[in-house]
């Protein structure tokens, strides 16, 4: 029976998936994107950048996901949460020299999340602007003849304004009607 057990567990060695072996991890010091994204979606460049990598891909408006979606009561707690994955952030990367792409129908894929720390919406007469810190978790699939598969990821700061302040009425709440997210990592 142990001999049974112990041969199965190097037959399992021997025919494990390779490039889960091979996962490239990059602590990303520097990432923004080209204009703040918002609740009605992406249409952002995006750049990011570690040790001996950089990643430059476009994220599109109708592709992506932003949560929560406007408008936004005051005084509710919101954690935002932005991604984009597959062909609706295609771009390319250099890593130790080498380049690859990702985002077409057939090749690797970018997975991109930023995720804010939780926060209460300001009230409509109060300031519109609110900083506090965001992760960012990214990877990249393998493909043939480029390097990969990347787990990326960092933590920087988010800048969320609000837009468009609209006063209720009885029965009805104050709103933000709009907000904004810039998010940056800029490791010194």
């Amino acid at each position: 029976m142990r001999l049974t057990f112990l041969a199965l567990c190097l037959v399992g060695t021997l025919f494990a998936n390779p490039a889960a072996a091979d996962l490239i991890s990059i602590e990303i010091t520097s990432e923004h994107t080209s204009r703040p994204l918002d609740c009605n979606g992406g249409g952002a460049a995006l750049t990011m950048s570690g040790d001996q990598f950089s990643l430059m891909a476009v994220l599109f408006s109708q592709g992506g996901g932003f949560s929560p979606r406007c408008p936004y009561p005051a005084g509710a707690t919101l954690q935002v949460i932005a991604r984009w994955s597959g062909i609706d952030a295609p771009g390319s990367f250099i890593y130790q020299g080498q380049t690859g792409t990702f985002g077409g129908i057939n090749g690797p894929a970018l997975f991109v999340q930023f995720v804010s720390d939780p926060f209460v919406v300001p009230p409509v007469d109060g300031s519109p602007i609110v900083s506090l810190p965001f992760t960012l978790t990214a990877s990249i699939g393998a493909a043939p003849g480029q390097p990969g598969p990347f787990d990326l990821h960092g933590v920087g700061n988010m800048v969320f304004t609000f837009v468009t302040p609209i006063h209720g009425s009885p029965g009805f709440p104050d709103l933000w009607n709009q907000g904004s997210a810039d998010f940056v990592i800029a490791t010194p």
